[in-house]
């Protein structure tokens, strides 16, 4: 392990900015547990969070100004720090302004970058800027000494577009919280539940669901619309009695009770997105809710794990086929499949392990 390493988290917020937070939380336990002396730059929010029920020898620092969107203030704020210069940086999430600031602070140090990505190569913005991005990591090369990614294919595009050395970490995000997980029996469910977790965005765009909505006329199953703004939501589908639509911000019990209450989670991402791993993904494997998706990566991959169907595929267009997959209401077996199975390949000692090898000497 690291005789002292500097952490930066520059997307962790307050306590609505959901899965970044989370991230945090682990990785301080994890260098708490490994006694791993470190400075970690982070939220107040999420420093509040690990210090109410626990003292801890790590150095916080605020990253409130911080501002992982702005060259300027990423190079200023990295100036700010104290002159004691750790050998080993790790970027808990990271932009491209923020890595060249780093680059240009600490050029002519020994420090060695580790860059935990957050959804930066998805193949829509490789593809859009795969000439720029290749340039840029080709500069940093020196820098970089391993980006930690989640899947087979975000491991395997690293590799093969910018030439950098590539681990694959199993996220804590989807450690089973059986706590939370719905009431599993065999009777028959007649009416399911089908959620969309917003917001609706440019690679995840809700058009398919309310296409899913349309097609069932019979309205025999319930459909939560969360968080997605309804001046884009058709007054047809608005004015359904099997429709709900939840538009405010929901604590962590909220959304994991929403959550779980599903039969399956729509996913709704598109091709663009590939290679990206989505927080409502882990979400149900965390929680054992099926989803229903495009057949895109990594959702393949992380299917492919287990032998029994765990989700349902679709294609855009095709809802009518969807809907007939949904009518044959294998919703129990598959919640219950993914309950017992999911612990055996996402639990603490799993990812903790992966997670070593990301602060391995």
């Amino acid at each position: 392990m690291k005789k002292r390493i500097l952490l930066i988290s520059p997307f962790s917020g307050d306590e609505k900015a959901g899965h970044p937070n989370i991230d945090d939380q682990f990785f301080i336990q994890f260098l708490e547990k490994n006694r791993i002396k470190s400075r970690y730059i982070t939220s107040k929010h999420v420093r509040d969070c690990f210090a109410k029920n626990q003292t801890t020898q790590i150095k916080f620092e605020d990253n409130a100004e911080l501002n992982p969107n702005s060259f300027l203030s990423c190079l200023k704020y990295l100036l700010s720090l104290n002159k004691k210069i750790e050998n080993d940086i790790y970027f808990c999430g990271f932009s491209e302004k923020l890595l060249l600031a780093a680059y240009l602070v600490y050029f002519f140090k020994e420090s060695t970058f580790t860059l935990i990505a957050t959804n930066n190569f998805g193949k829509r913005r490789v593809k859009k800027y795969g000439t720029l991005l290749s340039l840029f990591y080709k500069i940093c090369r020196r820098k970089v000494k391993l980006i930690v990614t989640h899947s087979t294919f975000e491991k395997s595009l690293v590799e093969k577009k910018f030439k950098l050395p590539a681990i694959i970490k199993r996220h804590h995000l989807c450690i089973p919280r059986s706590s939370l997980s719905p009431n599993r029996n065999d009777s028959v469910i007649t009416s399911l539940n089908v959620g969309f977790m917003g917001p609706d965005k440019l690679e995840k765009p809700v058009g398919d669901f309310l296409g899913l909505i349309l097609a069932d006329k019979k309205m025999t199953h319930n459909y939560f619309i969360v968080n997605c703004k309804t001046s884009d939501i058709p007054n047809e589908i608005l004015s359904r009695k099997n429709v709900v639509v939840i538009n405010k911000w929901l604590t962590p019990k909220e959304y994991d009770e929403l959550y779980s209450s599903f039969s399956f989670a729509f996913m709704g991402h598109d091709e663009n997105f590939e290679g990206k791993l989505s927080g409502n993904l882990c979400d149900s494997f965390a929680l054992a809710v099926p989803w229903i998706s495009k057949k895109i990566e990594p959702y393949i991959e992380l299917s492919e794990l287990f032998e029994q169907p765990i989700c349902l595929f679709y294609e855009s267009g095709n809802m009518l086929s969807l809907l007939d997959a949904l009518e044959e209401n294998k919703v129990v077996e598959m919640k219950g499949y993914l309950a017992k199975k999911s612990s055996e390949y996402f639990n603490v000692d799993a990812v903790e392990s992966s997670l070593s090898l990301v602060f391995a000497d």
